[in-house]
């Protein structure tokens, strides 16, 4: 790991998790406004930033800046960051080594680029857990486990739906499909393909973005 960081102020000690080929680490740090600077690690990292807080993160020293509550951050990759207000800032980081990742994700995620979260979603509860992981007298080795799956998984579900647009756009994209085979069979495998997701993502973004299944979506056109 590389780090040329300032203006932080570590809060109490360390706590960490170790579990199967991972690392969790729960940090509380206290910025001034403007603390920051650079990051690289040797090992694909992801960040969960507790209590809605966001750092800002470029790609480049001056490059654009972007919001950032949760990030996944390849191996290799020197990024910029800074906090845009003083004040304490906690965060969950989960390290763990490139086979280990490509264990837990699926053919074809593109490891190779950063994913970079304004808001944390549905990984904010996730975060809070693999927290109270990390700083329990006595953590549990299978549960941890379960919930730093599940974080890094869900970094890349949310990561994807993000890179589909707005809803309006994916959902024209979608409806003009379907409309061009109306006197075909429309499997569900088709629709995912059609906006890039997997089958189980695809599912899980549509029924959030419309609140009904694809097939009763498609029913209704």
């Amino acid at each position: 790991m590389y780090a040329a960081v300032q203006g932080f102020q570590p809060l109490g000690e360390l706590k960490s998790l170790a579990l199967d080929r991972m690392v969790v680490d729960y940090w509380r740090v206290e910025g001034r406004a403007g603390a920051g600077g650079r990051y690289a690690s040797l090992h694909p990292r992801f960040v969960l930033i507790l209590d809605d807080g966001r750092l800002s993160l470029s790609r480049a020293r001056g490059g654009a800046v972007e919001p950032a509550a949760g990030c996944y951050i390849p191996a290799g990759l020197e990024i910029w960051g800074r906090l845009p207000e003083a004040g304490e800032l906690r965060h969950v980081d989960i390290h763990l080594p490139l086979t280990r990742l490509r264990e837990l994700t699926e053919p074809g995620t593109p490891l190779d680029r950063p994913v970079i979260l304004p808001d944390l979603g549905p990984l904010a509860p996730l975060a809070g857990l693999l927290r109270d992981e990390c700083a329990a007298a006595k953590p549990s080795g299978p549960r941890g486990e379960a919930l730093a799956r599940a974080a890094v998984t869900e970094m890349f579900h949310l990561g994807r739906a993000g890179q589909l647009g707005g809803v309006d756009t994916w959902l024209d994209t979608l409806r003009a499909h379907v409309l061009e085979r109306m006197a075909h069979r429309i499997a569900i495998d088709d629709l995912a393909a059609a906006t890039g997701l997997s089958r189980t993502h695809f599912n899980r973004s549509f029924r959030r973005a419309t609140g009904q299944s694809p097939y009763r979506w498609v029913l209704g056109l």
